[in-house]
Order: structure tokens, then sequence, then C-alpha cells
């Protein structure tokens, strides 16, 4: 049976050496032990901050190959199979199932805006394809198309297509798309500015680039909002992250994610080529932020820490 989404669900960077032209799988093998050893409930491998659509067909299927067997079952992983062709969202998806994932992230992609039709036809023959589960990817931010609750709800008739991944931003999505599924689709927010408002919402997961590089406060988030229903601290809590869940937002979470996780001590290379490192005056806002925050030179782990206690 396949692991369950929920909770935390990390968003690892794909780890990278020689200007971003090669892929460090040390590097990524040393990522997922770490983020189940600070208790992550699920990973999801070459997803948007992973970068899925810098790397090659082969490439990342040697990254899932290489995740999964680190993983070895620990926690529930999710793969991103996002491409721009059907024929190779469907290849990809195929990939995933054969090396142990317990579902797929798709976006539809395409150069030209695509129509309701034919998001939902590529949903359907992905669905067909494989047997595992399948997390319906809304970011009208990237696809310039915006799956809205009333496609949701048909997708949902679709047997393996269990989870929703919402980044639109919009608030009300959470209880429209429950309300217009029956309760059948279970949602995750993928919004990082709106992850608050999303928890006490009723998203069952969260799919965290602040994961990278504090586990610790993203699970805490987590069991504030979620499991404990705490809404004066979750929202303290909340309000001291939002001046960099909201950088993420704005500057993109995979610029953000390289940057950070060098200033926290843990560097994993940087973007592949065209998207370049933050310029300086961004570095230098992000570095204020986590400095703020007490995160730097991996000081973050005590402050997180103790927190949780």
């Amino acid at each position: 049976m396949p692991k369950e989404l929920k909770g935390i669900i990390g968003f690892p960077l794909t780890p990278t050496m020689d200007d971003g032209e090669k892929i460090d799988q040390g590097k990524l093998r040393d990522y997922v032990d770490f983020s189940v050893d600070a208790g992550l409930h699920g990973l999801c491998i070459v997803g948007s901050t992973g970068g899925k659509g810098s790397f090659s067909e082969d490439e990342r299927k040697t990254v899932v190959e290489a995740a999964s067997k680190q993983n070895n079952g620990r926690v529930a992983l999710m793969v991103g199979v996002s491409a721009l062709t059907t024929a190779e969202v469907i290849r990809l998806s195929k990939h995933a199932e054969d090396n142990g994932a317990d579902a797929v992230l798709l976006v539809s992609m395409s150069y030209w805006p695509l129509m309701e039709n034919e998001v939902y036809e590529q949903y359907a023959r992905v669905a067909e394809a494989i047997n595992i589960d399948i997390c319906v990817y809304n970011n009208p931010w990237t696809s310039q198309f915006d799956i809205k609750p009333h496609l949701v709800a048909k997708l949902a008739q679709i047997d393996n297509i269990k989870y929703i991944k919402e980044s639109s931003g919009d608030l009300t999505r959470f209880s429209a798309n429950r309300l217009a599924t029956k309760g059948k689709i279970k949602i995750l927010d993928g919004w990082e500015p709106t992850t608050y408002q999303s928890l006490i919402s009723g998203a069952e997961g969260y799919c965290s680039s602040l994961a990278n590089y504090n586990p610790h406060e993203a699970l805490l988030l987590w069991d504030l909002a979620y499991e404990k229903k705490d809404m004066v601290k979750s929202r303290q809590l909340a309000d001291r992250l939002f001046p960099l869940l909201d950088f993420i937002g704005t500057k993109t979470h995979a610029r953000v994610g390289y940057a950070a996780m060098e200033l926290v001590g843990r560097p994993m290379g940087v973007p592949r080529r065209p998207m370049r490192p933050l310029n300086k005056e961004d570095y230098g806002e992000l570095k204020r932020i986590l400095d703020q925050l007490g995160w730097l030179e991996q000081g973050y782990t005590k402050t997180a820490l103790k927190m949780r206690a």
C-alpha cells in the first residue's frame, strides 16, 4: 500500500556541481538522510524547488533512483513528473512507480497555454498508465492555467487522483475544493506565504521549501497549527517566519533555496543556467532575514529545537 502524503513534505533542491552543470548525488543522499532524521513526513524529488524544468529526462531518473534507494521506504516519496509532452510525463511516471514512489506530482506544462479539456486528458492518460497515486499541482504562476474547483471535482472522479497541491494563493480554494470533491481530494499547501492560513483552513500537508534549511520550525508550525490547533502560538510562529516565506514566494523557491542552504552552512550548489543565483542585493536581504531568525552558520538547529521543547 502506498504511504499517505500528509504533514511536512520536503521539496529538496537538486544538488549540483560545476556551476550547476552536474548533479551531486552524494549531497542528494545526505539530504535524504538529513530530512528523514529531522522527522519530515515525506519527500518530493524533482519538484519545482528541485528544478524539474532544468534537468534532462535521464538526469531526473537518476536523481529519483538515488533518492528512492537512500530513502528505502522510510517516509512517503513523491516524484515530480511534469514535462512538456504527455509521453514524457508517462515515462517519468512509470519510472517513478517502478522505483518505489508512493505518488507522482503533475502540473500540466506547455509553451502554449492549455485548454481545460487538454489538462483533463493529460491527467486521465497518466492515471491510466500507472497504479500509484497522483497529486494534481495547481500552480497558475508558472503553468498559466488555473485548475479551478469544478475541474478538480471532475479529476477527483478518477480513482488514483488523490491529492491536490494548491499553489494559487487563493485561500478560498481549500474550502471550495473540499466541498466540490465531497472530501475525496486531500489538499496540500504549496504556496509558502499562505502556509499558516492554509493549515488552519484544513490543508492536510505542507509542501515545504522551508524544510530544506530549517525542518524543525517547519515541523513546529505543522504541530501547532494542524495537530494542536493552537491559533495563538501558530500565528506567532507564522508571523515570525513570514518575512522569509514571503521572500521565497517573491524570489522563487529554487533561487532562495540554493542561497539559503549556503547561508546555513549546508551548500547544495547553484541553479542550472539560464537560472542564476540571487543577485547581490537579494542575497544580502536573505542573509539579513536568516540572521534575524538566528539560523546562520547552522545556529538555527539549537534555536528551533529549543522552541519545539
